[in-house]
């Protein structure tokens, strides 16, 4: 019996001394969402840079001038440029409230929707809170370092319908549902389409994820702040001049 419980002993302490030294395993909680997957081994095939300064110089000279402002003494935007860390925290927001609504990218076939917009007067920039920020002048008078009139785009997250998979629908991470019914554990969003259906405000004077300054132009207490109106090139701000395309 006695050299039963010294064996035993000496079993349950190895088994201690052994658990003190192997690596300690992360206790996941259910409501942390993963970190983003590597792309290492997935492939990108990319653009050949004639390609891309050809469609690029394409634009320039054929649509371009079409757009040109005051009289064609202002030239539009040729192109808009975003941070880095703009973007990945624009995904970020996306993916993040999928996973808080109990959805994966496999169930709704999230995507990225790019609009083609326009910038109002200087006028109305100057009314619009959502716009103050950006470059433009008090009066109405179209100038080069002014966004007004000029055209930008926009980014909307998208989610695949579920029994149409060539309809991609527009909706906000921000406001995800205006249900609670899931299915498989996934609150679907409601998408914006039906957001708009009984008036052009869903959201009041809330913040959407879609339309947030670029930290380029926020105050500098919110300069850590992502956005997606992007930097315009004309006119740009200076600091982020030299498009090679």
């Amino acid at each position: 019996m006695k050299t039963l419980l010294i064996a035993t002993n000496i079993l349950f302490l190895s088994i201690i001394i052994y658990q003190s030294c192997a690596p300690t395993k992360a206790v996941v909680n259910a409501a942390t969402c993963p970190p983003c997957k590597s792309y290492a081994g997935v492939p990108f095939p990319g653009l050949t840079t004639t390609t891309a300064r050809m469609i690029s110089v394409n634009y320039k000279t054929i649509n371009q001038p079409l757009l040109a402002l005051n009289h064609g003494t202002v030239p539009d935007a040729n192109s808009i440029w975003f941070s880095l860390e703009s973007l990945k925290g624009f995904i970020w927001n996306i993916e993040n409230a999928a996973c808080q609504n109990g959805c994966n990218s496999n169930q709704l076939k999230l995507g990225v929707r790019i609009y083609y917009a326009r910038y109002p007067d200087d006028v109305s920039m100057n009314s619009n809170p959502d716009l103050q920020v950006l470059p433009h002048n008090s009066s109405a008078n179209v100038v080069a370092n002014s966004f007004a009139e000029h055209h930008t785009i926009f980014m909307v997250p998208t989610f695949q319908d579920a029994g149409n998979p060539n309809t991609q629908w527009d909706f906000d991470p921000w406001h995800w549902s205006a249900g609670t019914s899931a299915t498989n554990g996934c609150i679907m969003p409601t998408s914006m389409a039906q957001w708009f259906v009984d008036t052009i405000a869903p959201f009041g004077s809330s913040r959407s994820l879609m339309l947030s300054q670029t930290a380029n132009y926020l105050p500098p207490a919110a300069q850590n702040a992502v956005g997606n109106h992007g930097d315009m090139i004309p006119p740009g701000n200076g600091s982020v001049t030299g498009p090679g395309y």
